[in-house]
């Protein structure tokens, strides 16, 4: 039976803030909407729990010392209040999901924030090795897989021309460069007049970083018959 004096209450959740503001912090500057505060607070309220699951077991304990004809009918779970964190903090993560018909953005976010109430757990729990080594695989894996390993990614290209032999020039364009790609959405519709069409059409394409797609976009934009093109970038 361990029963936890204030220091050391206080030093676990001051890690706690510090672990889960590292991850915030990534997020912020990736411009999230669950950034810095949301993902300490989030780490903090989990350590908590931890905490009062750790008290709550040596009252239970105490209790079973004092008075031993209670030891039949008290029963003990470490694990029962900790255990409803993970599941809770899934609907805190799912705010920050979005879904659209072509996208679906905010899935890493919600993933950093379930992973950072365990960190909480685990701090408040005492296992501070699992903790840091959690923190630092989070952030490793936020900050360097992707950008080290240029891990092909989707980015959904938006174009509007006035004339259908724009579309034959802009496959050409995506053959002799190499790109993948597919149509996600196409329509036509008579803005400029009763004998004037505009089509709106919206491809996806497999390119590895958005630096190259600023260039796709300058080069489709120079495409003749073609008066629109911009990008729509999958948020992770």
């Amino acid at each position: 039976m361990i029963e936890l004096k204030f220091i050391e209450l206080t030093i676990r959740i001051l890690l706690a803030v510090f672990l889960g503001g590292m991850v915030g912090y990534e997020r912020e500057i990736k411009g999230q909407s669950a950034g810095f505060r949301t993902h300490i607070l989030v780490c903090v309220g989990a350590a908590i729990i931890a905490l009062i699951q750790i008290r709550a077991t040596n009252q239970i304990l105490q209790l079973a010392t004092g008075a031993s004809d209670y030891l039949q009918i008290l029963s003990m779970d470490n694990t029962r209040l900790t255990a409803q964190i993970i599941s809770g903090i899934g609907f805190l993560g799912a705010g920050t999901i979005i879904v659209t018909k072509r996208s679906i953005s905010g899935l890493t976010t919600a993933a950093s924030i379930w992973t950072t109430a365990n960190i909480g757990i685990a701090v408040g729990m005492g296992f501070y090795d699992v903790a840091f080594i959690g923190a630092f695989i989070i952030i490793a894996t936020l900050n360097f897989i992707k950008r080290k390993l240029n891990v092909t990614v989707g980015e959904n290209l938006v174009v509007r021309y006035v004339d259908e032999r724009a579309e034959i020039e802009i496959i050409s364009y995506f053959k002799n460069h190499n790109i993948g790609y597919y149509s996600a959405e196409f329509r036509m519709e008579n803005e400029l007049g009763a004998d004037s069409v505009v089509y709106t059409e919206h491809y996806t394409l497999n390119i590895i970083s958005k630096s190259s797609l600023s260039d796709i976009i300058k080069d489709i934009g120079k495409i003749d018959h073609v008066i629109y093109a911009s990008s729509q970038r999958h948020m992770a």
